[in-house]
């Protein structure tokens, strides 16, 4: 588990030490052991965690690990911190002890005795059979990142809900539940109904908006979909969906319906009540009780999803993993045909299983090397028994990630369900935590996090990317990927919005908490002093709700939707210097009037000077 993911942080802290030898010339003795202590854990954590199921022995061995490598992370932060400001390089090599004596005790010698006992017990017999050499020959031979594969075999079904849709066009609005086991497709066939042309012409306004887990925050989302604007309480949202539909012939997907909360069909029941004749929500969901409690709108008859058929499930793989056609002839042959035929029957059915094992298995023209991958993908396959869901495939997939990747794959769960991700600030922030390191490599460590991001993007934890141009700009986790990265993550990053502590105390192992505040109810900050090990608190969104705000010296703008408003400084009463950057990217006059800045006698504007705004 990513939580247990130790051997990055490890070489991270072997760097660190090898600077600070060179940093005053001859190494300091402890210094010296410390780092052959690392070295020796390090190996042994690099084969540990290499599986997503390993003993519980060691997994605790490993966490234990983790655990010193923090504490022994937190001393070099405070040593460097006295290096800097020493100046007598003859002062340097005593520097480290002295500064480290603390009532007569030595908190560096505590760490290499903790870490000298972790690496003497860390002696099992683990699986070396993971053919690596393999797997980075493969990726090196296929460039067919970020396509997002043709969905194929889904027309009937796509047909029915459309006559379906059609044949209710004398009620005020119909309502659809799409249900289906997780993986299934369900986004995908609402995909294919959304965007077909007999369902635009019939549907005049079309909107699909992307659920989460939270009531509060989905009907924020539907409100902002529909009316393409943010409000700031719920009646005024409620009056501006309500006016903005008023009379319109519509079609709402609601897409992952999660929480099974009856408030939501009322409030929906209200908010469409004065539609067109012939409207139409269809919601897309795994839970039977949600869609029920939905089904306040309508009584509904739910169109229940079946798995993919296996001939369309073994297209889809051969498109994904693009292995050749028929002009490929001979055994060879023959043996892809049988090996892959084994490998969908594992998938169950289940699109996503599909896509995640066929961009695990790109062919890159070597027919050999993609025998010899897929038969060791069989053979992991099967060691996870016969079970109808995709977390096999997800497993296998991730246990082939180095640890590095792994680490970053898991820390992706510190944004919400649903959320759109920033490539750059992801990225950003996977080099800020220190994840990805240049040791040993002549390339850049923008280079690295680029790389980092395509290969989880070529394994499909990414999907549903927005390109500008020929750039990724942004992309989403798939429902389930983004669960997986929950459980990964264990305990070491949370999303905290409204009420995220309000019932129970964060866990005290907690590293990586992002905040969302999206009422005017106060977060309850105050439990966040019991997070001792928190290291990253990274603000999504609703800084504007933050009333108690005192001090922020820098508020940037960006051009996407989602990115900060101007008008969210309305309601700060900032007692310092504020500088706003990219003022420019204001295209909303009414923003610019609500700021108030004129209000704010520490602004300094960088952009466009304020005058430009009427």
């Amino acid at each position: 588990m990513a939580d247990s993911v130790a051997s990055p942080l490890l070489q991270s802290l072997i760097d660190r030490l090898d600077s600070c030898c060179l940093s005053f010339g001859a190494g300091d003795e402890m210094l010296t052991r410390l780092r052959s202590v690392l070295a020796a854990v390090k190996n042994v954590a690099a084969m540990a965690e290499q599986r997503f199921e390993v003993a519980e022995q060691i997994k605790r061995w490993l966490t234990e690990v983790k655990g010193a490598a923090y504490e022994l992370e937190f001393l070099l932060d405070d040593y460097e911190q006295q290096i800097r400001q020493v100046r007598n390089r003859k002062f340097m090599s005593s520097c480290f002890c002295f500064f480290a004596k603390n009532k007569n005790q030595y908190p560096i010698e505590r760490a290499l005795r903790k870490l000298t006992s972790l690496a003497s017990e860390g002696d099992w017999p683990l699986e070396t059979n993971w053919r690596s050499d393999l797997y980075a020959r493969m990726y090196s031979g296929t460039r067919f990142v970020g396509l997002e594969p043709e969905i194929v075999g889904r027309d009937r079904e796509r047909d029915e809900i459309i006559d379906v849709l059609f044949s209710g066009s004398k009620h005020v609005f119909q309502f659809l539940p799409i249900l289906g086991v997780g993986g299934v497709g369900k986004t995908a066939v609402a995909r294919l109904v959304y965007n077909d042309e007999r369902v635009t012409r019939n549907f005049r306004f079309k909107y699909w908006v992307s659920l989460g887990n939270n009531l509060d925050v989905d009907l924020q989302r539907i409100g902002e979909v529909i009316c393409s604007r943010k409000f700031s309480s719920m009646n005024d949202l409620e009056d501006g969906v309500t006016q903005e539909l008023m009379g319109k012939k519509f079609l709402v997907v609601l897409d992952n319906l999660c929480h099974e909360e009856s408030d939501l069909g009322i409030i929906l029941k209200e908010w469409f009540s004065g539609a067109s004749v012939g409207s139409a929500v269809i919601v897309t969901t795994r839970s039977t009780a949600a869609a029920d409690f939905v089904g306040a709108l309508q009584p509904p008859i739910p169109f229940y999803l079946q798995p993919l058929r296996d001939a369309d499930c073994l297209e889809m793989f051969r498109k994904v993993a693009l292995l050749p056609g028929e002009e490929m002839e001979g055994r060879q042959n023959i043996e892809m045909s049988e090996i892959s035929m084994i490998l969908v029957a594992n998938c169950r059915g289940l699109p996503l299983a599909v896509k995640i094992l066929g961009a695990l298995l790109p062919y890159n023209g070597d027919m050999d090397d993609w025998l010899a991958a897929a038969a060791l993908a069989l053979l992991e396959l099967q060691k996870y028994g016969c079970t109808p869901d995709i977390l096999p495939v997800l497993r296998l997939s991730y246990d082939l990630l180095p640890s590095n990747m792994k680490q970053c794959f898991a820390y992706c769960s510190i944004f919400p369900r649903a959320f759109s991700i920033s490539k750059e600030k992801l990225i950003q922030l996977w080099n800020a935590e220190g994840f990805l390191k240049t040791s040993g490599s002549s390339e850049s460590l923008d280079y690295i996090a680029e790389d980092c991001f395509m290969k989880l993007l070529q394994r499909s934890f990414f999907e549903d990317v927005v390109h500008d141009d020929s750039e990724i700009i942004s992309c989403k986790m798939h429902d389930l990927v983004y669960d997986f990265a929950l459980t990964v993550s264990s305990t070491t990053c949370s999303v905290m919005g409204i009420g995220g502590f309000k019932y129970k105390s964060p866990d005290p192992e907690l590293r990586y908490c992002s905040l969302i505040c999206e009422s005017e109810r106060a977060t309850p900050l105050r439990y966040m002093s019991k997070t001792e090990n928190l290291q990253t608190l990274l603000l999504l969104s609703g800084i504007g709700k933050l009333r108690l705000l005192k001090k922020l010296p820098i508020f940037v703008l960006g051009k996407r939707s989602d990115c900060a408003t101007l008008n969210e400084l309305s309601g700060l009463d900032l007692m310092e210097k504020l500088e706003i950057k990219n003022l420019e990217n204001v295209t909303n006059e009414a923003d610019a009037r609500d700021a108030k800045l004129s209000e704010k006698t520490g602004v300094i504007a960088v952009g466009p000077q304020m005058a430009d705004f009427p």
